[in-house]
């Protein structure tokens, strides 16, 4: 048996800020999974969220003008594509 390889792949860059994704290497999937608010405004949230300022509460909302990174509802989940990555298999 060899010692480890590393592959490399290159993401689409409209996930490079993202907080929270599911990443399928060998479909060449992401899906992102995590919306984000630079400075919430009262905007609705469609679940569970985390804030620089607050801690979750069920059916509260963040402070005004706090940071705030929330979980996608699935319907909302966005699909990335690139090229899929191939992984050699020794036997």
């Amino acid at each position: 048996m060899t010692g480890a390889v590393t592959y490399t792949t290159t993401v689409p860059s409209a996930i490079t800020d993202a907080y929270g994704f599911k990443y399928n290497p060998i479909l060449g999937k992401i899906y992102l999974t995590t919306g984000h608010i630079a400075s919430y405004n009262g905007e609705t949230l469609p679940g569970y969220w985390w804030s620089d300022r607050d801690d979750y509460e069920e059916g509260h909302t963040p402070t005004t003008g706090a940071e705030v990174v929330y979980l996608l509802a699935d319907e909302d989940i966005e699909e990335y594509s690139y090229t899929p990555l191939t992984v050699q298999m020794f036997y």
